[in-house]
């Protein structure tokens, strides 16, 4: 257990462009705070209004989680060559719509706490799935291994955060609200930090990338 969290902390420390990692910051705290915004301002109308909001709602989270993510990975320093497929990066992004998209529209529709729970939990899957997919679509020259025992737990961990999230900017509360995008915002990097350090990168210079591959220097 000791040896995972210094792996994630090392993962922090010493695999990230610092100013990446600021900018990627900001633009989730941002994105999340203008998302929960718009899903409170659509779940307190009816009809075409609600789901005129909702739409935007569900698109601006998504891009957030998905934009977030990019961010991160390119401020990753793998310490070899490295590429993106475009394929899977792509079907990260819709992941991230559909998945985070699907938990909004519950949220805003919700009226009992286990639900806006519930919706919290299918955000949080959508954006493991965001997050593992366009980890698989980040190619190095060389090969990729796996702890599972850093994976499984920050699937686990980040799924309830993000279900408290939800409970939160549902609430009556101001105070409690406020709350919401920092959860969510520690839900997200507890997930990727934890996703980063997972993942072991074996350098191979015999290793040729895809043809489609697309450089972080593009």
């Amino acid at each position: 257990m000791i040896g995972s969290l210094s792996s994630v902390f090392a993962c922090i420390r010493h695999a990230h462009d610092a100013r990446l990692m600021v900018v990627a910051g900001i633009v989730c705290a941002i994105g999340i705070y203008a998302s929960f915004a718009l899903a409170y301002h659509a779940a307190r109308h009816e009809g075409r209004v609600r789901t005129y909001w909702g739409l935007v709602s569900v698109n601006a989270s998504g891009c957030t989680a998905w934009a977030t993510h990019f961010i991160v990975l390119l401020a990753f320093k793998p310490g070899m060559p490295a590429a993106f497929d475009p394929v899977l990066t792509f079907i990260s992004l819709s992941c991230a719509v559909i998945g985070i998209g699907t938990g909004v529209s519950i949220a805003i529709r919700a009226r009992r706490t286990v639900r806006q729970f519930i919706a919290g939990l299918v955000v949080g899957i959508g954006v493991a799935t965001l997050h593992y997919v366009g980890q698989a679509a980040y190619l190095v020259q060389g090969g990729v291994s796996w702890d599972l025992g850093l994976v499984l737990p920050s699937i686990v961990a980040s799924l309830p955060i993000s279900g408290l999230a939800m409970v939160a900017a549902a609430s009556r509360s101001r105070r409690i609200r406020t709350c919401a995008a920092p959860l969510l915002l520690f839900s997200i990097a507890l997930l990727h930090f934890c996703g980063m350090a997972a993942m072991t990168l074996h350098f191979d210079p015999a290793a040729r990338f895809p043809a489609n591959a697309v450089s972080p220097q593009a």
